[in-house]
């Protein structure tokens, strides 16, 4: 980091710097041990890196100057070993929001509490609390959690291994800098609208139980995309077709749903249609 970064500061589990082939290869090891409930016991090996664990990571490999991050998972039950990659264009999005919240906020106060003697930091700080959401994420499409790259989320992330070994899964990630930065938070967004529409307008949902909704979906996003891949190898194609989806559908026991995604599909043909139509005329 230059001089002017000085206010960053990291604490990785570990710093690895060896030669591979001859060529330098830095990078940064972080340990996980989660909990299910508070119980350790309860806790498996993640099949994936936690969306809301990027910022971390990305923070890590800037500040310290490393090209890749190995997060290993500890778990009673196995472990899981999952490598990710520096990606420069999202550390900037992130950095312009930690760069405000620190000195539009976190500064300000500090002197303010400095010059003061604050009895009640709730009211007396009030003017440096910092907005919910950051107007970097506002304007690309809500939430800076998703630009890490996908499939196990959608297109983008390229799984280099996956092995089995007496109990332990090893994983390696590789993220681009694509296009999950606006499913996550399509993903979000919708769930959020869902959640509102079905429950009573004095009834919340927690943050935790939101976000555990949203994994939820990722998870059967991955499922029937991992399945619409395979029917697509099994007749020759190149391409996943929407017919894959609704046998892949089939094959995983969710045969009751076809119609309703059909019916679904059917809906976005015809207003992709009456969008491009109204394109032409514009």
């Amino acid at each position: 980091m230059n001089m002017g970064d000085d206010w960053l500061a990291a604490s990785p589990d570990g710093v690895v710097d060896k030669f591979v082939y001859h060529l330098p290869s830095r990078g940064v090891l972080e340990i996980k041990c989660p909990f299910f409930n508070g119980d350790m016991t309860k806790a498996t090996p993640w099949k994936r890196i936690p969306i809301y664990y990027v910022p971390q990571a990305q923070g890590l490999m800037e500040i310290l100057d490393q090209d890749w991050m190995d997060y290993y998972v500890w778990t009673t039950k196995g472990s899981s070993l999952f490598r990710l990659h520096r990606d420069e264009e999202y550390w900037q999005l992130l950095k312009t929001a930690l760069s405000d919240f620190w000195w539009k906020n976190v500064q300000p106060a500090k002197e303010l509490c400095k010059r003061s003697n604050i009895r009640n930091p709730f009211v007396e700080l009030a003017s440096h609390k910092p907005e919910p959401k950051h107007e970097v994420f506002r304007q690309s499409g809500s939430s800076c959690w998703g630009r890490v790259g996908t499939n196990s989320y959608g297109e983008g992330l390229k799984w280099n291994r996956w092995i089995s070994l007496e109990g332990r899964c090893f994983a390696s990630q590789r993220f681009s800098s694509s296009s999950m930065f606006s499913f996550i938070a399509a993903m979000s967004a919708t769930m959020t609208k869902i959640i509102k529409e079905m429950l009573p307008p004095d009834v919340r949902v927690a943050r935790d139980a939101q976000d555990l909704l949203i994994e939820c979906c990722v998870e059967f996003i991955n499922l029937i995309s991992s399945a619409s891949n395979e029917v697509c190898n099994r007749v020759d194609k190149r391409t996943i077709a929407p017919e894959h989806v609704l046998k892949a559908l089939e094959v995983l026991g969710f045969g009751e749903y076809i119609e309703e995604v059909y019916a679904a599909y059917e809906q976005h043909k015809l207003e992709t249609v009456d969008t491009e139509s109204w394109e032409v005329e514009q």
